[in-house]
């Protein structure tokens, strides 16, 4: 509920303080007192648009503070929690909660706002506003003609919040899934074509049928028969210097060995041993040489199937931009695009039997919804008509129709929109509440409702701006007695020039404008028993110094006294 209100050298106000209480509390004063500024700066505290012409003539900047307690508002909890706008909130309900809202307007038309002393947008004082207070009057701030108001007030009143929930979030998940389903629709043929260029590349690649190991010792192997007739050439020439003929170094090592041999010195047998070795190592080489040339004559047979191999590869890798060696990598990767795709169809398909699961859901909770939709308008149109006699209204008929919506695609609020409908006479035909009610008449039966849907609210501040103007007589009492029967189960702050009205107030105020040294002021004081019944006295039309006028004002007061004691 809302605290405090503190203005400051806004408008014609300089000072001013509001600190209200639980229950009903009323604002008075005489026409052009200046109550209506106490609900203007209310509402820009709540988000609504500034200009300079709102700071006091002479000050900077007016400043508008309003603290409100979140005892019983979890869904406001829940939405400071989640924008870490108060650290001091727990995961759960928190009593002891409290929010305040600041709004800074120079005059120079800059504004700035703070939540729990943190900078915050527009918007979020907006949508914070409308989860704290409710505001109604005859001029713009009425709401009751909006059809998404219509709404909401009657799914409050049918209490049937889960199915709400379960509207909302299966028609948001449909929506999400249904936009990625349309994407890789969309992307079918584009992914067809695709598919098939990849299963022509991925058939050129695989007949390679070579790992890049494999492709690289096919070049070296290349390369070393292409220098086969010159290896060849060199190979014999040595292997005949060292093994065939007697000019050969084995023939002539052969020699040496047998002179060497036949000299009687003990001296060189070291020196024969020495070249018994080479010889040894001589004869080896060659061998080792002549199986080499052997094997190189095989293999000279594959120069053309490498050549051919290779000249594939180089094509191949030519088409692709890159290396030989790189194409085995290639490969790999088209095949994993390729089963990417495969996945993507088995996505697709995944996604439909989704959609459909939710879709399921949605329509089974929206069936829902509607039915109990259907009952509680019935229920609400009986209550508030009987309500609408009572407050002036008699002959007056009320009643709720519900319009199914045209499409198919899930709705976040379900499969038909509310109208409110009302016959402000007997015989007139029912029309949109917005288009056939007079202002006052709007206000009356918007305070039918409220009355009707408090238990459903989670709103507990609700402020009335003058919603008694034009009534009066036995119809004022009526009203009077249904605000103050809002105000045992919420907040009420209710401005009003009606005595019957003011009589019923917990808390009374008087609003008070003076000329101070040349400059005109609004003053508020909250009145004590005596002043209470002057101002009613005053507000009863006659003299407020008269001892008949004041009889009468406590009259009514001990009445209200009675009645609610």
């Amino acid at each position: 509920m809302l605290r405090q209100l503190k203005i400051s050298n806004f408008k014609i106000v300089e000072e001013l303080v509001l600190d209200l209480q639980s229950g009903m509390s009323v604002i008075t004063g005489e026409t052009g007192a200046g109550k209506s500024v106490l609900v203007s700066a209310l509402n820009l505290v709540l988000g609504d648009r500034a200009d300079r012409g709102v700071v006091l003539e002479g000050a900077e900047r007016a400043e508008l503070t309003a603290t409100f307690e979140l005892r019983d508002n979890a869904e406001a909890q829940n939405w400071l929690r989640q924008r870490d706008l108060d650290d001091s909130l727990g995961d759960g309900l928190d009593d002891s909660a409290q929010c305040i809202i600041r709004r800074i307007i120079t005059q120079e038309g800059r504004s700035r706002a703070y939540i729990n002393g943190q900078p915050s947008p527009m918007a979020d004082l907006r949508e914070l506003g409308e989860m704290l207070v409710d505001i109604h009057g005859q001029h713009a701030h009425q709401s009751l003609s909006r059809a998404d108001v219509q709404l909401q007030l009657l799914d409050q009143f049918a209490g049937h919040t889960d199915l709400v929930e379960q509207v909302r979030s299966s028609a948001e998940s449909w929506r999400v899934l249904s936009d990625t389903i349309q994407t890789l629709q969309a992307n079918v043929a584009e992914a067809e074509a695709r598919r098939d260029f990849l299963d022509f590349q991925l058939a050129e690649l695989q007949s390679l049928d070579m790992s890049e190991q494999e492709i690289i010792e096919l070049d070296q192997e290349q390369k070393r028969l292409a220098r086969a007739s010159e290896t060849l050439e060199a190979g014999h020439s040595a292997y005949q210097l060292c093994s065939d003929g007697n000019d050969s170094a084995a023939s002539s090592l052969t020699r040496a060995i047998q002179q060497l041999s036949d000299i009687p010195d003990p001296a060189l047998s070291a020196t024969i041993e020495l070249l018994n070795s080479a010889q040894i190592q001589v004869e080896e080489a060659a061998s080792d040489l002549q199986g080499y040339l052997e094997k190189l004559d095989l293999d000279s047979g594959r120069v053309g199937e490498i050549e051919q191999k290779m000249e594939q590869l180089f094509e191949m890798s030519r088409k692709h931009r890159i290396k030989p060696a790189e194409l085995p990598r290639l490969l790999n990767d088209l095949q994993q695009e390729r089963q990417q795709l495969e996945s993507g169809d088995e996505r697709l398909q995944q996604l439909l039997d989704e959609l459909e699961a939710i879709d399921k859901l949605y329509r089974s909770a929206a069936a829902k919804m509607s039915a109990s939709r259907k009952k509680a308008a019935k229920k609400i149109a009986k209550q508030v008509t009987e309500r609408m006699q009572g407050l002036g209204m008699a002959g007056g008929d009320f009643r709720v129709q519900l319009e199914s919506l045209d499409s198919n695609t899930p709705s976040l609020r379900g499969n038909e929109k509310a109208i409110f409908e009302v016959s402000t006479n007997p015989g007139q035909s029912h029309k949109p509440l917005g288009r056939v009610a007079s202002g006052g008449e709007l206000s009356r039966i918007s305070l039918a409702i409220q009355v009707i849907t408090a238990d459903h609210s989670a709103i507990s501040t609700r402020i009335f701006d003058e919603v008694d103007s034009g009534i009066g007589g036995d119809t004022a009492d009526v009203v009077a007695e249904r605000l103050h029967e809002l105000g045992e189960k919420n907040q009420i702050l209710c401005i009003t020039h009606l005595a019957q009205v003011a009589a019923r107030g917990d808390q009374h105020f008087k609003v008070l404008k003076q000329v101070i040294n040349g400059q005109t002021r609004v003053d508020l004081t909250e009145l004590v028993v005596k002043d209470k019944t002057t101002e009613i006295a005053r507000m009863l039309g006659g003299n407020a110094e008269s001892k008949q006028a004041l009889a009468h004002a406590e009259e009514m007061l001990s009445k209200v006294t009675v009645n609610t004691g």
